[in-house]
């Protein structure tokens, strides 16, 4: 799991800075139940075109979301 943590941090303030991402994290993966994956929180529930599929190896999925706050 250091592994795609560290992936995510490396990479975090370019995925924040694409318009339409309000927030990332570490998830399980749609299509391996058994991998992980980056999920991109997004306001429109849509990949933004700048959004790569795959970062560092980690396949990069997207959900619909509204505006949340950590806590």
């Amino acid at each position: 799991m250091s592994v795609i943590k560290d992936a995510l941090d490396r990479h975090r303030a370019r995925l924040m800075e694409i318009e339409s991402v309000i927030g990332v994290a570490i998830g399980r993966s749609s299509q391996d139940p058994e991998g992980f994956c980056i999920v991109v929180y997004t306001r429109s529930g849509q990949r933004p075109s700048d959004l790569p599929e795959e970062i560092e190896g980690f396949p990069v999925e997207v959900q619909l979301t509204s505006e949340f706050r950590a806590r």
